[in-house]
């Protein structure tokens, strides 16, 4: 930025002013942040394909003011600052959108996760905005490690494939559960009197694991964490 002020109502847009990275095979950084601007899945209102440009303008919000040398961010609960070696050694960059073809949301969702696979490649770690949760999906699959996924939610997205729709904002979960490389879920907040029985029913018995707002005040955050640890090196039964 040098000697610019970079105010965050002026300037060019890019997640915390990171560098753009508009071509995957030269990508070299820590942490990629993508955009998926797609809300084709959704049932209900539409609108979170704008989404990923909305997260990129706030976030200028948290850009600057740090002191001479500094980059990061200051937490007064721990005492600590983040994010200090990679805002100031450039680890972070923006890989732009996912091409989305729009009323094809198959080849999109293609798209998608050939983009998340090549940042994995690369060997950064990929951070994708969104978008409507069905493109949680497309992300998982790009993925060939074994994983957990901790999915924070007021539903569990777990709904039947009605009428053939797969590329829901309602049942990405539980296409999720059906990748080979996905151990379980761990579902955290669960609630709402739109989640239905059947559907929470079905999570349980694929073996995932539902954590409701109850239990989840009850443990804490550091409880979580180390109840999604014992989940992940398998020491909890399914």
């Amino acid at each position: 930025m040098g000697d610019r002020l970079d105010l965050p109502f002026t300037g060019l847009v890019s997640f915390l002013r990171a560098p753009i990275c508009v071509n995957l095979e030269q990508l070299d950084a820590d942490i990629a942040v993508l955009g998926f601007p797609s809300d084709e899945g959704t049932g209900w209102l539409p609108g979170a394909r704008l989404g990923p440009r909305r997260l990129r303008e706030l976030s200028l919000r948290f850009v600057g003011g740090a002191p001479q040398g500094q980059s990061g961010f200051w937490d007064i609960d721990s005492g600590r600052r983040y994010l200090d070696y990679e805002l100031g050694n450039e680890r972070i960059v923006d890989c732009g959108d996912v091409d989305v073809i729009y009323t094809r949301p198959d080849q999109s969702w293609d798209n998608a996760t050939a983009m998340v696979a090549k940042i994995i490649e690369r060997g950064a770690m990929p951070v994708v905005l969104g978008g409507d949760h069905g493109i949680s999906y497309a992300i998982v699959r790009a993925f060939t490690e074994q994983l957990t996924v901790v999915h924070f939610d007021a539903h569990v997205d777990y709904q039947p494939f009605v009428h053939g729709v797969v590329h829901s904002h309602g049942n990405p979960m539980r296409m999720i559960t059906k990748l080979d490389h996905v151990d379980r879920i761990l579902q955290v907040g669960i609630r709402s009197f739109r989640t239905h029985e059947e559907d929470a029913s079905d999570s349980l018995r694929d073996g995932n694991t539902i954590v409701t707002p109850r239990e989840l005040r009850d443990r804490g955050p550091d409880g979580l964490a180390e109840f999604s640890r014992l989940i992940a090196s398998g020491v909890m039964p399914r």
